[in-house]
């Protein structure tokens, strides 16, 4: 059987989630922040190999950290906290790095907090939230092969209402949690989306051109683009 873009949103969508039609890592509407609740007949008017899923109503913590050990600390954080909670999912591009989405009914913004490693290499921790999407399938860009979801478990067959529910007081607490783990246990130091050191951190509400950065792309691309001045390289 042959399941097509439109089918994977259809089944997003009917399983309460808020498709997006992408190519890559790139929403391809320029009005895709605003497809909330949208009718089965608009989605299937939508072109794009790739279907993401707004944020807004299901957020999702993205652990962008290529190294193994940070990455499963912060995986065992999630499921120590939420395990009995609801269904814990998890999507995978570019292992090591990997996301779970959550679901919220009051949308909070993006959390964001850049990291220097011990060897001097840039990673950063993101929970994604109103403004910003994340791709659930399709081909990633940059390894040429398909998004996964472990055990199978993913957003076409696990309905919204079985995510685990999260608040923007305890999303931010716990993502505050995640970070000091990282800074205490692993010696990364806290930075800003340039390198420079600050101290004790910050989250994307207080962080300079976060609305203007693509918060979907690699540690690699964001550097290249500010680099350039060219912050508007790629939509989020």
């Amino acid at each position: 059987m042959v399941v097509t873009p439109t089918d994977i949103r259809l089944a997003l969508r009917a399983n309460d989630y808020d498709p997006t039609a992408a190519l890559g890592k790139r929403p391809l509407r320029p009005d895709w922040q605003t497809k909330i609740g949208v009718s089965p007949d608009e989605i299937r008017s939508w072109k794009g190999p790739d279907s993401g899923c707004i944020s807004k109503r299901t957020p999702a913590f993205d652990v962008d950290l290529k190294d193994p050990e940070a990455g499963e600390a912060i995986r065992q954080k999630i499921y120590g906290r939420f395990y009995n909670r609801g269904q814990i999912l998890e999507r995978t591009g570019e292992a090591p790095k990997f996301l779970v989405p959550f679901r919220t009914e009051k949308p909070f913004s993006i959390l964001n907090q850049w990291f220097m490693t011990p060897n001097g290499k840039p990673c950063l921790l993101q929970f994604l939230g109103d403004g910003q999407q994340f791709i659930c399938h399709g081909i990633h860009e940059d390894i040429k092969k398909p998004y996964t979801w472990r055990g199978g478990r993913d957003l076409t067959n696990t309905p919204r209402a079985e995510l685990p529910e999260i608040n923007s007081d305890e999303a931010r607490a716990f993502f505050r949690e995640c970070c000091d783990l990282l800074v205490k246990e692993f010696g990364y130091i806290f930075t800003d989306a340039l390198g420079n050191p600050t101290g004790n951190g910050h989250d994307a509400a207080a962080a300079t051109s976060t609305a203007d950065i693509n918060l979907d792309a690699d540690i690699e691309t964001l550097l290249a683009s500010m680099t350039t001045g060219n912050f508007n390289a790629v939509g989020s």
